[in-house]
């Protein structure tokens, strides 16, 4: 038996949202008058960055994600708020690299350090079942310092497609990853199923959805036929989320069974997560450039790209990296954005002169 449930981070509906983007705006705000920039620090003040990690090189299955912990750590002597985010480099070691079925995501992007503080961060690797074995992709993870962009130190891992594990009897792999797939409201989506007959012996299969909504139609293309022994079968699963689903997790699961011998069984499991997804899609200012000691406003446009309505959206304005309450410029909260909705709101300022990160 074969089961995947492949979850991804995304907003939740009725809560508190609290979007954070870095946008790396340095805005220097100076008289109208002058240009002069103020200075940044003493000369003994430095920023270090270091990133490492226990191990560099993994494999995956082709169902199962992989963990990297990565360790950052402040070796310069001031606090330090310090940007992170992985960069896929390139896809080796078979004929057929595909950068589409790959998913990598870091579960931290903005992290602030004292001098000689260490977090440890999680980058998660996974594949598709449908990737060819042998294909390793190279991806780096950047750390780039917020006080000094100069200070930018990086560290490569390598993940490898291996083999499927191995087992017998029948094997269900449904070709669905939540970070690769997008899921459309009220569209018949379609979806490959590799059957697995590894058995030393021929043998009529039958596929059937075991778990899943009747509302959604869910089905499979064809659901009887036979397998030669040690041999596979690409079927289609397809189904359509109707356009009115509430929030929350739906697990759809198919089951092939052998007919002459029922306990002979295989199934796989994919989670649907049906959740509001916020973007920060355009920031702007009403007058550039922008002056001190002069009102501006700071239009920032919100979207929500999921698949339900997200309610309650919180939205925190900085003029620093540090998110503390003495940087913090406005709060303002969106009741609701439906599907697909999108909406700007304005932010007024009058900053004095200086070196500003807007951050959002």
């Amino acid at each position: 038996m074969v089961e995947s449930e492949i979850k991804r981070k995304n907003f939740y509906s009725k809560m508190t949202v609290f979007l954070l983007i870095v946008l790396l705006l340095s805005v220097l705000i100076n008289y109208r008058s002058s240009m002069v920039i103020p200075a940044s620090g003493t000369k003994a003040d430095f920023y270090s960055i270091d990133i490492n990690s226990t191990t560099t090189v993994k494999t995956t299955d082709g169902k199962n994600p992989v963990d990297y912990i990565i360790t950052v750590t402040n070796t310069g002597n001031r606090q330090d708020t310090i940007t992170l985010y992985p960069e896929l480099l390139e896809i080796s070691g078979c004929s057929e690299p595909d950068e589409n079925e790959w998913s990598y995501t870091l579960d931290t992007s903005l992290i602030t350090l004292a001098p000689s503080q260490s977090v440890a961060l999680v980058l998660t690797v996974s594949t598709s079942c449908g990737c060819q074995v042998n294909c390793k992709a190279a991806i780096e993870v950047h750390a780039i310092s917020g006080s000094d962009a100069n200070v930018h130190e990086s560290i490569v891992l390598y993940t490898t497609r291996g083999p499927a594990k191995k087992v017998t009897g029948l094997v269900v792999e449904i070709d669905f990853n939540s970070a690769l797939n997008l899921i459309y409201l009220d569209q018949v989506m379609k979806f490959d199923v590799y059957i697995y007959n590894l058995q030393n012996q021929q043998d009529a299969i039958i596929v059937w959805p075991s778990e899943g909504l009747e509302t959604w139609s869910i089905g499979v293309s064809p659901d009887e036929f036979s397998l030669p022994p040690n041999s596979k079968k690409l079927i289609t699963l397809n189904f359509k989320v109707p356009g009115n689903i509430s929030s929350g997790d739906y697990n759809i699961t198919l089951t092939a069974q052998s007919r002459d011998s029922p306990n002979i069984q295989g199934k796989d499991r994919i989670l649907i997560e049906i959740r509001p997804d916020l973007i920060i899609t355009d920031v702007s200012f009403s007058e550039t450039p922008v002056y001190a000691n002069e009102r501006v406003e700071i239009r920032i446009s919100v979207q929500n790209i999921g698949l339900t309505a997200a309610s309650d959206i919180e939205l925190v304005v900085y003029d620093e990296l540090n998110l503390t309450s003495e940087h913090e410029l406005d709060r303002q909260t969106i009741s609701s954005l439906a599907s697909n909705q999108s909406m700007t709101i304005s932010v007024s300022w009058k900053p004095t002169k200086g070196l500003y990160n807007i951050t959002i």
